[in-house]
């Protein structure tokens, strides 16, 4: 069924600066290729992204066409060459790498020796940005998040979710169950009905139906419009090694785990982008979302802080009861930001995570259950039976995610402050 979208009457515009690299992903066939795409400089602190070109020109000059494409193609094919794409720039072809390339970018903890691909971020033209799609992800959210929440609205919606949850528990507990023993026992037929009683049973949580309407009544989450942020100047393009840390012990590792870093592209901190997002007046009264239609950008502004304040309340927790000596370091550093965040969000300031290094509960509707109900105690039973039942998380356990991805240098990626613009 077709949907009829409703006359544009609301207008906000938004000003956004990132906090720390904020990096959405393309499509993994645009990943930098380390034996084709890029070389790092010799001290280590750019990225060139060479200028394919440049390169293929130089090859053909020197007569090493078949030499380059054998070496990479080798390389490619089961690793089985030791083609080294910086060494033969300066050695066969005696250029500096940096003659050749089309963008210089500065690095942030990517070794030369790893040579690893590089996730690239969306782009159109090379220019970066945040799409609309992943800001208006966000926005939609803490739309609902606040419906939910904190409306009469959303209430009776939330409790059909609490209803719900002992059907969840159970059904979850089936499949533990049949995981263990299905294979020795032959309970395949047993095993798949148990997995599909559990998909339904989880599709009875933030239904969408319930959260949107039904697709013949335009409702007002579905069609706000978002626009694509403008583009991040070339100076903000980076490249970022990122790592994982783990909040409490491996109980199965002695010490300190080793961890492959994934670079990966980013725009980096403190840039400002600019974006827009237009919500629909004209035949919603009578629905739950109108309210939005009534707000100011102020009003948006503070309801997106007050979700910004559930995320990082949770975060913040999540980290307070973090005990791994190995990690200390990070764990105290991302204490620091966060109750940074949490100060700023109570003079009034938003904030919004985006792209890579989100955790389950950042940008989540979990955390209405969490909030939402007029006992914090029941809340917090909700939310822990909800996490059990969805993830497998026992109650009893301190962390969910255990791991955490920051930046070589420590930072967690993908927060950035709205403004007013």
């Amino acid at each position: 069924m077709t949907e009829t979208m409703p006359t544009i009457n609301i207008a906000h515009r938004f000003r956004l600066r990132t906090l720390t690299p904020v990096s959405i992903g393309a499509d993994e066939a645009d990943a930098l290729s380390p034996y084709a795409d890029y070389v790092l400089s010799s001290d280590g602190k750019q990225f060139y992204y060479l200028d394919q070109r440049k390169v293929e020109k130089a090859v053909l000059a020197a007569g090493l066409l078949d030499e380059y494409v054998t070496s990479i193609g080798n390389r490619i094919d089961n690793n089985r060459s030791d083609f080294d794409l910086d060494q033969f720039l300066r050695n066969k072809l005696r250029l500096d790498p940096k003659s050749v390339a089309r963008v210089v970018a500065p690095n942030h903890g990517l070794s030369r020796s790893n040579r690893l691909n590089v996730n690239a971020i969306v782009k159109e033209a090379e220019r970066p940005y945040l799409p609309g799609s992943s800001l208006k992800g966000a926005f939609r959210t803490a739309m609902l998040y606040d419906w939910l929440a904190k409306t009469k609205a959303g209430e009776p919606e939330l409790k059909c979710y609490v209803e719900a949850l002992p059907d969840l528990e159970r059904a979850a507990a089936e499949v533990l169950r049949l995981k263990k023993i299905f294979k020795q026992q032959r309970l395949f037929r047993e095993f798949d009905a148990a997995k599909r009683n559990l998909a339904e049973v989880e599709k009875k949580f933030f239904k969408e139906e319930n959260l949107f309407g039904k697709l013949k009544d335009g409702p007002l989450a579905r069609f706000v419009r978002v626009t694509d942020s403008s583009f991040a100047p070339d100076r903000a393009l980076g490249v970022y090694a990122t790592r994982r840390i783990r909040l409490q012990p491996n109980p199965k590792v002695q010490g300190r785990e080793r961890d492959i870093p994934t670079p990966r592209e980013a725009i980096g901190a403190d840039t400002v982008l600019e974006f827009g997002v237009d919500v629909p007046k004209h035949g919603l009264a009578d629905h739950p979302l109108a309210y939005w239609t009534e707000k100011s950008t102020a009003e948006v502004l503070a309801l997106l802080s007050q979700f910004s304040a559930a995320c990082i309340e949770n975060e913040l927790y999540e980290i307070r009861q973090a005990d791994n000596r190995s990690f200390q370091k990070d764990i105290d550093a991302l204490e620091d930001f966060y109750a940074d965040l949490q100060n700023r969000v109570a003079q009034g300031a938003a904030f919004l995570r985006l792209g890579f290094g989100k955790t389950v509960y950042d940008n989540s509707l979990a955390l209405a259950l969490l909030n939402g109900l007029d006992d914090s105690k029941d809340g917090e039973d909700a939310f822990l039976d909800y996490r059990r039942g969805m993830w497998g998380v026992h109650r009893d356990r301190r962390n969910y995610p255990v791991t955490r991805t920051v930046t070589a240098e420590g930072e967690p990626l993908g927060w950035v402050e709205v403004m007013a613009r």
